[in-house]
């Protein structure tokens, strides 16, 4: 009778190298602590309500991400922790950077943690968590606090894979270690939709496992193991939840972005599939030489669309093709590396453009999840030109072994130094864009964003300049003419705001009441109140709750004797709908009968 084959034990990773790699992920990020809010942190965190204001639990867990807009993204997890530390610690800015970090950190570490199920417990698993943890194409995840989405979702993504690799049992993971994977994996994709492709993953490594003879079963047998659609369905309910939230499957996947924001949004698929593909070939450089980086890489950042070849599309199709290759060869380093190949692929799909249309062209941001099988792959590949064994923390003696020792070290020093100098960069949006505009001078929402930072700054005729240019790049750019009638109108150039603000409405696809309301006082600065009291009556028969557009209207009528019954009447307003602001303020010292 044959014996029963005894699993393995499963390989025990030495604490001192997780806190290792937990300390080189947090040292150079915790100046971020004393950042501003940055870039997209002002809408999805300092001014959301959702977020800022107590009480909105059914509205995390059933509304789109982006506050009051269709942008198809469902993270109520993401937000519910906003809203959770928000509760704990305030509305600085602080606290949410702390955790990013801590977040960060955690994320490193089970990369080590992951690596040591593949090749075992040495100097590769502590490179790759290493390269993880210091790769300066994480900057904009950790530094700007939208980042969250992809840190807890890759945290508590790779909580689930890990658990499902620490079971060497062909008959799969134990029951209690399998309800928490699955938890964990639901969770993910709370966090951010993109952690599905953990799925994609485990596959992955159960097949890996199969090429190296460690299946225990057949490749249908397993693809096909009730644990393995467990998975499955685990997907398959939470894009069901979010379908129902979003309005319905089309709409969970009908982001319709403006054209600056992702110039690939209509074009033909050939069109947008090959760019696509072309993009992916500057990220995958960028994982390789992670210089020079930029926040934005919206409308004339990269090359634009075309059904062409080009060397970046060949360059990504030759990639794709060397990872496929590998799953052909059986030996246990083609395995290993075909996997974490495969990782990285899988991981870009989702936010490519090359399966469907997403909200952005392309974002560093979209490398945090695909970076952890880049650092796993070099590290595997740096193991192999070392001559170490896997679970060796012995220094080589041969001189093959110490020149590769001493290029890993350097490395990880270059990454480091590379986001000590990055990361100043994140401190507010003035030296955020005022540096992109430098890297990227034809990028126009760029110059839209260092334009808004002047405005806060009081710098006006240098913020009119942004904006102008912005708009001889792309003369339809809305939200630039827009926002000029703000630095126009405080420079009293009526004139030009209103033509300014004008020309914004009939550029926008839907009417803007912060464009009305800026326009509506324009007109009043200019002397001309029959369209004030026209563009702030637009205003509030939109947006009811607006006590701004009210306290103006209130202001109006005040200095018109015979209508004071009226202004106080819209002052009362102001107090019902913001007790607490400084409009309402305002009117109480000026009106203390209205209390």
């Amino acid at each position: 009778m044959p014996r029963k084959p005894v699993a393995p034990k499963p390989q025990k990773a030495p604490w001192l190298a997780v806190a290792a790699i937990c300390a080189l992920a947090l040292l150079p990020y915790l100046i971020s602590v004393t950042y501003d809010f940055t870039f997209d942190d002002g809408v999805i965190v300092a001014r959301n309500p959702i977020v800022q204001e107590w009480g909105h639990w059914k509205q995390i867990f059933w509304s789109d991400y982006w506050p009051g807009a269709h942008s198809s993204l469902y993270r109520p997890l993401t937000t519910l922790s906003f809203a959770l530390e928000r509760w704990l610690h305030g509305s600085g800015a602080a606290g949410f950077h702390f955790v990013n970090v801590v977040l960060h950190a955690g994320a490193s570490a089970l990369v080590f943690l992951i690596v040591v199920e593949i090749m075992g417990a040495g100097w590769g698993a502590a490179l790759a968590g290493g390269l993880f943890a210091l790769h300066p194409i994480h900057t904009e995840v950790v530094a700007g606090i939208v980042g969250r989405a992809e840190l807890l979702s890759t945290l508590l993504g790779l909580g689930a894979l890990y658990l499902v690799m620490r079971s060497k049992e062909a008959s799969g993971i134990p029951r209690k270690s399998y309800v928490w994977a699955l938890v964990l994996f639901f969770l993910a994709m709370a966090a951010k939709e993109n952690a599905i492709v953990i799925f994609a993953f485990i596959i992955l490594w159960k097949l890996s496992r199969l090429r190296m003879g460690k299946g225990g079963i057949g490749y249908l047998k397993q693809l096909m193991h009730p644990q393995l659609l467990g998975f499955a369905g685990t997907a398959l309910v939470f894009l069901l939840l979010r379908a129902v939230v979003l309005g319905g499957v089309a709409a969970s996947f009908s982001p319709n972005p403006p054209f600056v924001e992702n110039p690939l949004a209509g074009q033909p698929t050939v069109v947008r599939v090959l760019t696509a593909i072309s993009n992916q070939a500057h990220g995958l450089i960028l994982n390789f030489w992670p210089w020079p980086l930029r926040a934005d890489y919206s409308y004339q950042t990269l090359p634009a669309p075309s059904a062409g070849l080009s060397l970046n599309l060949l360059v990504m199709l030759f990639f794709a093709f060397v990872c496929l290759a590998l799953w052909a060869i059986q030996r246990r380093w083609a395995a290993n590396l075909a996997f974490a190949s495969s990782w990285y692929l899988t991981a870009i799909i989702p936010a490519s453009n090359i399966l469907f249309t997403v909200g952005t062209l392309f974002a560093e941001r979209l490398y945090y999840l695909p970076s952890a099988g880049f650092s796993i792959m070099v590290a595997l590949l740096w193991g192999v030109a070392a001559g170490l064994h896997p679970d060796d923390w012995s220094i080589p003696q041969s001189a093959r072994g110490r020149i590769m020792f001493g290029v890993a070290a350097a490395v990880l020093v270059v990454f480091m130094v590379l986001i000590l100098v990055r990361l100043p960069v994140w401190k507010n949006d003035l030296a955020l864009f005022t540096e992109t505009v430098g890297n990227a001078p034809e990028n126009v929402k760029a110059r839209l964003w260092l334009g808004d930072a002047l405005v806060l700054s009081g710098e006006y005729s240098a913020s009119i300049d942004q904006y102008r240019k912005a708009l001889e790049i792309y003369p339809d750019y809305g939200a630039a003419a827009a926002n000029l009638v703000v630095p126009l109108s405080r420079l009293r150039r009526q004139r030009e705001a209103i033509e300014s603000g004008e020309k914004a409405l009939t550029l926008l696809k839907e009417g803007s009441t912060v464009v009305m309301y800026n326009l509506a006082l324009a007109y009043l600065d200019a002397g001309d109140p029959v369209r004030f009291l026209e563009y702030i009556q637009k205003v509030i028969s939109i947006e009811p709750s607006n006590a701004n557009a009210r306290y103006q209207l209130g202001m109006y009528y005040w200095q018109q004797e015979a209508n004071r019954d009226m202004a106080q009447r819209y002052f009362q307003q102001v107090l019902q709908i913001e007790p607490n602001s400084s409009n309402a303020a305002n009117i109480k010292r000026l009106f203390p009968e209205l209390r």
